[in-house]
């Protein structure tokens, strides 16, 4: 069974994505080429020609039906959408990867017959995709307002040492090798125009930390996640990106096959829990009592800015579906096919 995640997501300041640094040391296909040109087919017949082994595959935040990469762990190889938000060039063309130009497989005299139409349906789709950021700017400045009214009133002692507790129940039956620890970065969750999706490994028990604030939750995963890795551990973490900061958000440790999930009023997910920590209790209560109105106010608005946001990149996912259709219309599909099909048997040569 494949496991799932997100590329990255957008953020108030753009697209982010730890994918390119994570992915150092593998050897990369990075597909070029504008919307409908087959980027995500490509993608998704390589998943299913390589069921059997062990996959990794990336969803697009702002289309969960789409893939934007398949990586290949085994062989040591990743294919990628390499195009706006998270364009990307290689800096060593043929040691560390290289470009498959799937334009090459367009006719030009199709979509030149449609430039004014194209343009048009590009331009909406940008500025779609600017008034979700600018939605992301006030969901942003809300978490960030609700997160320091948590970190000032944060019982920092007894969380700790919860922390280590946990990490030390949880970790026990685990071998580890010191020499082989490491924090890596992946996105299991994302507000898409589904609304906030979160990725649940098939068959993973979770750990769910029930937190208002999400500061406490936060503190405990960068505990648990250095703890881990400290031990010999791999663990995969998730950031709240819409936050300045970045915090942890989800911890997910595949030998263990657990996942910790944060719940908070920004980042919802509905799922009965192999467990439930409710983090209230490591904060101060009588410093929150102030603070309960302001508080209620930055939910309430969030929610609303989240509503907002998602309505705009659902738009934005509608124009980017027309503009496919012309490129769709525009695809000689003997090329694509022979381009796929050439790229699954160099990839069956890699080991």
């Amino acid at each position: 069974m494949p496991r799932e995640y997100f590329l990255g997501g957008s953020t108030s300041n753009g697209y982010r994505t730890a994918f390119f640094e994570e992915q150092k040391g593998k050897y990369g296909y990075y597909l070029k080429g504008g919307p409908g040109t087959g980027k995500s087919t490509i993608l998704k017949t390589i998943a299913a020609e390589f069921r059997e082994e062990s996959v990794s595959i990336y969803h697009c935040s702002s289309d969960p039906s789409s893939l934007d990469a398949v990586v290949l762990e085994e062989r040591g190889v990743f294919i990628v959408d390499a195009t706006a938000p998270h364009e990307q060039n290689i800096a060593l063309p043929y040691i560390t990867g290289e470009h498959i130009d799937l334009a090459a497989c367009l006719n030009s005299k199709l979509l030149q017959a449609n430039y004014e139409s194209v343009l048009g349906l590009h331009t909406e789709n940008l500025a779609a995709h600017q008034r979700a950021r600018r939605g992301l700017v006030g969901i942003s400045a809300m978490q960030d307002t609700v997160w320091d009214i948590g970190k000032k009133a944060l019982l920092s002692e007894k969380l700790m040492a919860y922390a280590r507790r946990l990490a030390k129940r949880v970790l026990a039956t685990v071998k580890t090798n010191p020499s082989e620890g490491r924090i890596m970065e992946r996105q299991t969750a994302a507000l898409t125009p589904d609304g906030w999706l979160t990725f649940v490994p098939e068959g993973y028990d979770t750990i769910v930390l029930e937190d208002s604030l999400g500061c406490a939750a936060s503190v405990l995963l960068a505990l648990f996640s250095e703890v881990s890795a400290a031990q010999g551990i791999c663990c995969e973490v998730t950031r709240a990106t819409a936050q300045t900061d970045a915090p942890i958000l989800h911890l997910v440790i595949p030998d263990l096959k657990v996942m910790l999930l944060t719940v908070t009023p920004f980042a919802p997910c509905n799922l009965t829990p192999t467990n439930l920590i409710r983090m209230q209790r490591f904060y101060d209560a009588e410093q929150l009592k102030s603070k309960r109105n302001l508080i209620k106010f930055c939910v309430k608005n969030a929610e609303s800015m989240r509503a907002y946001t998602q309505s705009q990149l659902k738009e934005a996912l509608s124009l980017h579906d027309a503009l496919e259709e012309y490129y769709i219309s525009a695809q000689n599909r003997k090329k694509l096919n022979a381009r796929s099909n050439a790229l699954i048997a160099e990839l069956r040569q890699k080991s």
